[in-house]
């Protein structure tokens, strides 16, 4: 769907059609899935409740889908080819693109990116919704090689955190009676 503001999706846009968020939209097809999923991916980044391993998911996915519509943005490719025909017209970088659409610092897209690559999605996933999901314990498995052992550095992680919470269960229990 096609808006002032450009394309919005989910919620935003039945909200629009029935028109409960006061904005006027036209519908239109999407120009191509990929930048409607980019579309979606923009709004979700936006949005300030995405823990660290989500916002890694999704900027790993943009990137993905960025470099698949404007290959000639992959990094190295820009000054490669600028070599060789300098009246070409280039796709702004990645970061500088994410950045711009979603608000957030050159910086923070590049860390997300790095995360989300580095990382695998069972990894991330099994992250999700625990107090493993922060940017330094991200930071630390982005650096073991495959999948199969950040999955085994996770687990023993998680467990842990299980037993430390159990034990202060146990303490406070103890201390009201």
């Amino acid at each position: 769907m096609k808006v002032p503001g450009g394309v919005c999706a989910g919620n935003r846009a039945r909200d629009t059609l029935s028109g409960s968020s006061g904005v006027l939209a036209a519908v239109a097809e999407p120009p191509h899935e990929l930048h409607a999923e980019m579309a979606v991916i923009d709004e979700n980044l936006c949005r300030a409740e995405l823990s660290p391993a989500e916002r890694a998911s999704q900027t790993a996915r943009r990137k993905a889908i960025y470099e698949e519509l404007h290959p000639e943005a992959k990094a190295g490719a820009v000054s490669a080819n600028a070599r060789w025909n300098a009246d070409a017209n280039y796709a702004p970088a990645f970061t500088s693109n994410t950045a711009e659409s979603t608000g957030r610092s050159l910086r923070a897209v590049q860390l997300d990116a790095e995360r989300g690559e580095k990382i695998s999605e069972r990894a991330l996933r099994l992250v999700v919704n625990t107090a493993l999901n922060t940017g330094r314990f991200l930071d630390t498995l982005k650096k073991i090689k495959g999948e199969d052992a950040q999955v085994d550095a996770v687990q023993p992680a998680l467990s842990g955190i299980a037993k430390l919470a159990s034990m202060r269960v146990i303490r406070l229990l103890s201390h009201e009676t």
